[in-house]
């Protein structure tokens, strides 16, 4: 399951230009796939109870 989105107040600077657009799509999947970044994320919710 893929957690990882954009804000909402990014998305129209991002759809503006491809390249952006480009840069972000692949730094979104690195970051999803980051097991690290995903563990952490885990042990926090966890540390606030949800």
């Amino acid at each position: 399951m893929n957690r990882v989105r954009n804000l909402t107040a990014d998305m129209p600077s991002l759809e503006e230009d491809e390249n952006k657009k480009s840069r972000n799509a692949e730094w979104v999947n690195n970051v999803a796939g980051d097991i690290y970044l995903t563990e952490t994320l885990n042990i926090m919710q966890d540390l606030l109870g949800e």
